[in-house]
């Protein structure tokens, strides 16, 4: 899912611009165009002043990004009573989940902010693009119990515990699961009925092998108009601007358990979050000589289009094992197919729109080489609420999981250190 570019957002950004094309179609105040002239530092006559005319500003990112809340892996609201080990002596306790997803951590991820635009005099546009790499987290535990609700019973088997090839009658009331009555009480069972489902007992999950997964990705994309104001009393200058903006957070989350009574469980759970927005924003520049230090802040306010899909796959080990010595020092490797379920394929997609708040800091020291061009390093961040995250939203219920739905709001943090330069900027 995540290999792909989601388009949706360059397509409202291909609409804004088309609706800029008549003024993009006229002639633009381009200026003299001095790239590599010598910086102007005199601080007389009130200079140095801003540039005016296009400008570009390319920029490297070095980022970290808050982790998905804490989530187990299993159902932590249901402890079925299972037998462990599943042959005679083994105990009935409650199943537990021994895995969470605490281990992901806030993962580092370098990408690239771009901004391209005009202004002369006190009005201008720009068209920004900020882009962070996708990043993949990956945890491969051994012997790994998992607890699962189920409601019908699927996850229980049949034994022959004496390996005579009839389910053993756990419950003595002379029906051998499912192979009949023994109606002369010789042992052994001679008249079919109704399989006898007491005569089975509920095995731990326990995978030999489980492996989870989390891939991010993250991008935005923005169209603004700006108005510059004029300078200020103590020689700094102010812009605002406002604009549309389009926000794109993709999760994909990934369980993949392998052994045991589910010889195979695959668990793919993705949370899109396309978020169309009205932003608002300041920015406050300085300079002093060659040194220009830049502040700005956006406020977002977004409508979430979120769409989960879930795809579970898994099948019993539909091997049936017997005790080939009770006498053995060793424990014996006893399971039989699961009750009802050999193997299946099951999906759930869901849709909702959220209301999702956003704030955007940042602040950046530049030092200018010639008077078009500079080299620039800051920090940037922010802070948005509303977003739905895959791991909490699977709801392990055998056989049919589904999406938690309730969950689909978690908060997102994101920020680090950028560094590029710019051009008449």
């Amino acid at each position: 899912m995540l290999n792909k570019r989601n388009w949706i957002g360059w397509g409202l950004m291909a609409i804004v611009l088309a609706g800029t094309a008549p003024v993009a179609a006229q002639q633009y105040y381009i200026g003299e165009v001095q790239p590599f002239a010598q910086a102007e530092i005199s601080v007389f006559d009130r200079h140095p002043w801003n540039n005016e005319g296009f400008f570009l500003t390319l920029d490297y990112l070095e980022w970290w990004m808050s982790s998905p809340e804490s989530a187990v892996i299993g159902n932590p609201n249901v402890n079925p009573l299972v037998q462990d080990p599943p042959f005679p002596g083994g105990i009935l306790r409650p199943a537990i989940n021994s895995l969470d997803t605490s281990f992901f951590e806030n993962p580092r991820h370098s990408g690239q902010l771009i901004q391209f635009g005009y202004i002369e005099g006190s009005h201008g546009w720009v068209v920004r693009t900020l882009d962070l790499n996708n990043v993949k987290q990956s945890i491969v535990n051994g012997s790994t119990e998992m607890s699962l609700a189920d409601p019908q019973g699927f996850i229980s088997t049949f034994v022959d515990f004496n390996g005579d090839g009839f389910d053993d009658d756990l419950d003595g009331d002379g029906i051998f699961g499912r192979h009949g009555f023994d109606s002369d009480a010789d042992g052994e069972p001679d008249t079919q009925v109704q399989p006898d489902f007491d005569d089975t007992i509920r095995p731990v999950i326990v995978f030999n092998s489980l492996t989870a997964t989390l891939e991010t990705e993250f991008w935005t994309a923005e169209f603004n108009w700006i108005t510059r104001h004029p300078r200020a009393h103590y020689g700094g200058f102010w812009e605002t601007f406002w604009g549309l903006r389009y926000l794109n957070l993709d999760e994909e989350f990934i369980v993949e358990g392998i052994g045991g009574p589910l010889s195979k469980l695959k668990i793919s759970n993705a949370a899109e979050n396309n978020m169309v927005a009205l932003q608002f924003g300041a920015s406050w520049m300085r300079q002093a000589r060659r040194w220009r230090f830049r502040m700005d802040g956006r406020f977002v306010f977004a409508l979430n289009f979120q769409r989960i899909r879930q795809r579970v796959t898994f099948m019993d080990q539909s091997i049936r094992f017997v005790v080939p010595n009770q006498n053995a020092d060793t424990p014996p490797d006893i399971g039989t197919s699961l009750v009802g379920i050999s193997s299946d394929t099951v999906s759930d997609t869901w849709a909702k729109v959220e209301f999702v708040p956003m704030f955007e800091f940042g602040f950046l020291y530049s030092y200018q080489l010639t008077r078009s061009i500079s080299i620039r390093a800051g920090w940037r961040g922010f802070i948005l609420d509303g977003v739905a995250r895959p791991t909490s939203m699977i709801n392990y219920t055998f056989p049919y999981f589904g999406i938690l739905r309730d969950n689909n709001r978690q908060y997102l943090f994101a920020h680090g250190l950028t560094f590029g330069f710019d051009i008449n900027r």
